[in-house]
């Protein structure tokens, strides 16, 4: 595999047994290799008004190959209706880094 075909997915909740299930359902299936998380704090619209949420952001790393499959097991566990998903392609990493990735991913 080359870095391009690695991802990184972002996605937030501001519930913390959503983060959970999410992480724990795509690690056990070999979706991702590694899922970093670390509150935050956002402000957005939302039913025409501002709010201001403690969040939890979830950091995932994959393959661009899985993006389908990975996406709609976040919609399915998720618990807001407009989930963000958000992806990043990995541009460069070290080599063992991608083969422990490869590894993780079966």
């Amino acid at each position: 595999m080359k870095k391009r075909d690695y991802i990184l997915i972002s996605t937030t909740t501001n519930d913390k047994q959503t983060a959970q299930k999410i992480t724990s359902v795509l690690l056990e299936h070999h979706l991702v290799a590694c899922v970093q998380s670390h509150n935050i704090t956002s402000q957005y619209y939302w039913d025409n008004a501002l709010v201001n949420d403690e969040e939890i952001v979830l950091n995932m790393k994959c393959r661009l190959d899985d993006i389908e499959k990975i996406q709609k097991a976040i919609e399915d566990l998720h618990n807001y209706e407009v989930p963000q998903i958000i992806v990043t392609p990995i541009l460069t990493a070290n080599q063992k880094y991608l083969e422990w990735l490869e590894k993780q991913l079966r």
